[in-house]
């Protein structure tokens, strides 16, 4: 069953997709029963993975690789530099794990815990990620780094590549203020609300990732980044606002969006931050406010399409405020029933039949999943809650023995409107129903991390 779990993550992840398609009749009016969509899901999870060559990605991999080993092996010459950067050229010993976490994917986590572990160190220092401004090129017969001086802003690496041809990498940023105070520390830390990083070789560029941070204290928090590596992009868009937020997730080849996710939380209701307020005590009013079932959580729309709409998946839910108030008032109604009594598992209201119906009727008008093929308005499954039970032995503290007895539970199942049958996942997502896809995952996955030579090897993945 964990490779079933795993491969849904690989599929609706790797695949987490929207080509503007044309409806055809017949998908509107199709309706699939369980066994045809084992097909039907199969099919599209190999085509999304067709989609990915990792050849198209091997060069950017191998030039990365082989950045990542000049930035931790050879030395670098600061002999020129102390002057010239006076305190932010200590910024630059830390490079060569940057550039290699910025390689795997991390890009701002990376740079904001760096600056604020600094800034921590000595109170009231403000680092500017801006005032990091020069070239430096890797000398072979040295083993160093060589500085060339100011560049036209960020640090520039020149190298000869693999192949001896001239390669670029650049770091560059704006900066954007942002305050923190805590109890044993204060400072201030300028960090950056626009980072860009790209790799080249020649007039080609192999890697470019973006990234805009933009924050009004009392008004919106809008972040975004762009990942591309050749002919694949990875966007992600996320915007909040006093009375709105929501996320867009994008996977392109090329022009084809192969992914695309969207969250929208319609009815939110945010909070004002006053000037003078610390960050961390407007995020406290949240937490209280959530507490009190005063925040306004509002309903949310979440929809994933993957090969341009051949498959989606379509989220809905009601208000969040009302559902918390909803579990909490069942909770209560069911601490009362059963005060206070723990020393039987089977006295436990969590794992009463009722409870568990009844937690069940809760999710499933506070949350609404569908799956749908090619366009179609018509639903060919739905995922549901629905109480359970397994048998196991319980301690009757009455009669001081083992007993057997029943264990509820809340699971989610599917349901297939076509033919009116319900499954829980492990019985549904068999190994032996999805054998062709979880070979394929495995094919896939083992052949992007053989890519790199550097972090791949001795990684390899068995389903």
């Amino acid at each position: 069953m964990k490779k079933i779990l795993f491969l849904l993550v690989v599929v609706l992840s790797a695949a987490i997709v929207s080509v503007s398609c044309k409806k055809d009749k017949s998908d509107e009016e199709a309706v699939y029963t369980s066994e045809a969509q084992k097909t039907k899901l199969q099919d599209i999870a190999i085509e999304l993975m067709g989609k990915f060559n990792p050849n198209d990605q091997k060069k950017a991999v191998e030039l990365a690789d082989y950045l990542g080993a000049l930035y931790e092996d050879y030395e670098w010459d600061f002999s020129e530099v102390e002057d010239h950067y006076k305190d932010d050229y200590e910024f630059l010993f830390g490079m060569n794990r940057k550039v290699r976490n910025i390689a795997q994917g991390d890009v701002t986590a990376n740079f904001a815990t760096d600056l604020f572990q600094k800034a921590a160190g000595s109170k009231k220092k403000i680092y500017k990620f801006a005032n990091i401004d020069a070239e430096w090129e890797a000398d072979e017969a040295a083993h160093k780094w060589r500085y060339k001086g100011k560049g036209n802003g960020g640090l520039v690496l020149k190298f000869k590549g693999p192949n001896n041809a001239a390669c670029e990498a650049k770091l560059s940023g704006v900066d954007g203020d942002i305050t923190y105070s805590g109890t044993d520390v204060e400072f201030e830390a300028t960090l950056p609300k626009k980072v860009n990083f790209y790799l080249k070789e020649g007039n080609t560029e192999h890697v470019n990732m973006e990234m805009n941070f933009d924050v009004q204290k009392n008004d919106h928090l809008n972040f975004d980044f762009t990942t591309k590596i050749t002919n694949i992009t990875i966007v992600c868009g996320v915007k909040v606002s006093k009375t709105a937020a929501g996320c867009v997730y994008l996977v392109k080849r090329g022009n084809e969006e192969l992914i695309k996710a969207v969250v929208d939380l319609k009815n939110c209701g945010l909070l004002e931050k006053a000037d003078n307020q610390d960050w961390e005590d407007w995020f406290e009013m949240y937490g209280d406010m959530l507490e009190a079932n005063t925040l306004q959580m509002g309903s949310a729309v979440a929809q994933v399409d993957i090969l341009g709409g051949k498959l989606s998946l379509r989220t809905t839910t009601t208000d969040g405020t009302q559902f918390k108030k909803d579990m909490e008032q069942l909770d209560d109604q069911y601490e009362k029933q059963y005060p206070h009594d723990y020393s039987s598992s089977s006295h436990c209201y969590h794992s009463q039949s009722s409870y568990n119906k009844d937690k069940a009727k809760l999710l499933n008008q506070f949350l609404n999943v569908g799956i749908y093929y090619g366009g179609s308005k018509s639903v060919e499954a739905q995922m549901k809650w629905e109480a359970s039970y397994y048998d196991t032995e319980c301690w009757n503290s009455q009669t001081q023995t083992i007993q057997p007895c029943q264990h509820w539970d809340c699971d989610p199942v599917i349901y297939f409107p076509a033919d009116n049958t319900t499954y829980n996942f492990e019985k549904y997502f068999t190994e032996k129903a999805f054998e062709g896809v979880i070979n394929s995952a495995e094919g896939f996955i083992n052949s992007y991390i053989r890519l790199s030579k550097r972090w791949g090897e001795g990684h390899e993945i068995e389903f």
